[in-house]
């Protein structure tokens, strides 16, 4: 893996919370069209109750991807709804 490479994946996995044990970090093979590739992925594995995403995660990756993807104003009304809602963090 290049420097530059390894540079990013320790920015990702600082986010991801791999140090805290939010994620596992695996490498899985995804089938692309015709071929197949290896994907760097972060496993959340089980869920404990009652646990909530960091408010930037949720803006940044859940609403801002729902907003991207043109997803029904019901949907994104109802992630506002969960906003409200608390986060950790």
């Amino acid at each position: 893996m290049g420097a530059g490479r390894a540079g990013l994946c320790a920015v990702l996995d600082r986010y991801e919370g791999i140090d805290e044990g939010w994620y596992v970090k695996r490498t899985v093979r995804v089938r692309l069209a015709a071929r197949s590739v290896s994907c760097l992925v972060y496993d959340g594995g089980s869920v404990l109750e009652g646990a909530r995403p960091r408010r930037r995660y949720f803006s940044e990756a859940m609403r801002g991807s729902a907003l991207a993807w043109n997803l029904p104003n019901r949907y994104i009304a109802g992630l506002d709804r969960f906003r409200r809602q608390g986060f950790r963090g």
